[in-house]
């Protein structure tokens, strides 16, 4: 039996891909959220100032 703070190389693998696509996932998300926001004022007050 394995000690219990061995993991086969997939276990690894596993979670380093979840951790990876969650950093990426939120980057992106944080990104594309900001960009819009920067869109939405930049259009505001394109009508507002127009």
């Amino acid at each position: 039996m394995n000690p219990k703070n061995e993991h086969p190389a997939g276990w690894y693998l596993f979670w380093g891909l979840i951790i990876a696509g969650a950093i990426v996932g939120a980057s992106a998300l944080i990104g594309f959220l900001w960009l819009g926001h920067i869109i939405d004022v930049k259009a505001f007050n394109t009508i507002l100032y127009s």
